[in-house]
């Protein structure tokens, strides 16, 4: 993939003028394979932007003094991408590869079948078990059924979509009560991380667009609706059909600058009156229906997936 060009650099300007121009186009050239990216079957794309990462990655370690602290953690984010992509192209580098040997083998063993065959009118069934790369199967089989698994694993850990994180990563999610929430089709594209004993993030499997946060069951009358899950009317903001943002949480875990209008930190009263809303959804029995646990059995609807301590340090 060609590298877009970075215009409007001069030798006599600054270095930390030109490394932040030349920064944002890295970025935006990062972000410009989403959503293609997001389709599992894209692997040009998500090829692309594995080199785009690398890019960005090595361009944050370069300039890190003109950045600081943010471009250490930037460019840390990007090797894991970075790696993260490469793991996957491998697995589609090899398929294609063990599945032309399995056939090469097989098309084989075929001709030989027909050349001990000679003059018979019909193929003896007990040379099938004289085929020359008959115990070679079961091996490549077994390896290709590896890489699928490994392919799926590995892109369901691709889910911190670009377009759903900000400049510092972070994201907004609107807490509502799971029974005003009614999914009219897609259901079964649904599938969820276990992301500790208490707490479900659920996504879809086609686009791998974040739907969710969930307790691990359905008691709780709460739950987090991802920000790029909601499509809000058209000409109207996401503030201007939410409400502005109420405060934030977890700021350390910034990658970058926060944005200007970011909320304050929650106050007493924020909490206060947080938990007033639980309350009074609970009463009110607002935590059912809910799209993501079966009615009868109270079951997610989606059998969880637990993250290995590897796959969480990966995130």
């Amino acid at each position: 993939m060609k590298a877009r060009k970075v215009k409007k650099i001069d030798p006599e300007m600054p270095l930390a003028d030109a490394a932040e121009r030349i920064l944002r186009v890295r970025v935006d050239e990062l972000y410009s394979f989403t959503p293609k990216a997001l389709d599992p079957s894209e692997e040009r794309a998500l090829h692309d932007m594995r080199i785009a990462a690398k890019r960005l990655r090595y361009l944050l370690e370069l300039t890190s003094p003109c950045f600081g602290a943010y471009a250490a953690t930037g460019a840390k984010r990007a090797k894991q991408l970075q790696d993260l992509l490469g793991e996957i192209h491998d697995c589609d580098v090899m398929l294609p590869l063990v599945r032309g040997h399995l056939e090469a083998l097989r098309a084989a063993d075929a001709a030989e079948l027909r050349r001990m065959a000679g003059d018979a009118d019909d193929l003896d069934p007990s040379l099938a078990a004289r085929a020359p790369h008959r115990r070679a199967y079961r091996g490549l089989e077994t390896l290709i059924v590896h890489l699928e698994a490994r392919r799926e694993l590995l892109f369901a850990r691709f889910l911190e979509r670009a377009d759903v994180l900000d400049p510092a990563g972070g994201t907004d999610i609107f807490h509502m009560p799971p029974g005003r929430v009614k999914l009219t089709a897609g259901t079964d594209a649904m599938r969820c991380l276990h992301l500790s004993d208490k707490v479900l993030r659920w996504y879809t499997d086609c686009c791998r667009t974040p739907i969710a946060n969930t307790a691990a069951e359905p008691r709780f009358p709460v739950i987090g609706v991802v920000h790029s899950f909601m499509d809000q009317a058209a000409g109207r903001s996401r503030d201007e059909a939410l409400g502005p943002p109420l405060c934030r949480l977890y700021e350390r875990s910034a990658v970058g600058p926060l944005p200007p209008n970011a909320p304050g930190p929650p106050s007493l009263g924020a909490y206060a009156g947080h938990a007033s809303k639980i309350l009074g959804w609970w009463v009110c029995g607002l935590n059912r229906p809910t799209p993501f646990f079966d009615d009868r059995t109270k079951a997610p609807r989606a059998v969880p997936h637990v993250l290995t301590t590897s796959e969480r340090a990966s995130l």
